[in-house]
């Protein structure tokens, strides 16, 4: 199976010291595609005081039409018919920049 098409977002969180930061992203595709894998990654990682963490994580997609919510703090999925991916990134204490890939199969 070869890949036809990578497409990609990214975004940033700050938090100095408040409650928390987060922000959100998607990765719109141009059509539904028969097979596409989302990855999310922490490009940036950093921390200004304890405790303080960093994560990104899968929240969703459309497949088909049709919405699904995505709730297990998934990091890679493989979705058929799928053509937006959402993701979500968030900081305490410290900063985070995050992207996610969509790689799409033919």
């Amino acid at each position: 199976m070869a890949i036809q098409e990578i497409w990609c977002n990214s975004g940033w969180a700050y938090d100095d010291g408040s409650d928390g930061y987060s922000f959100s992203g998607a990765v719109n595709l141009p059509h539904e595609m028969p097979f596409a894998v989302a990855q999310v990654t922490l490009t940036r990682s950093a921390y200004f005081d304890t405790p303080g963490w960093n994560q990104v994580y899968i929240t969703g997609f459309t497949a088909g039409g049709n919405p699904v919510p995505v709730t297990d703090g998934s990091v890679v999925l493989g979705i058929n018919n799928a053509d937006r991916f959402t993701f979500e990134g968030d900081t305490l204490e410290g900063a985070i920049t995050a992207a996610m890939t969509v790689f799409c199969f033919e």
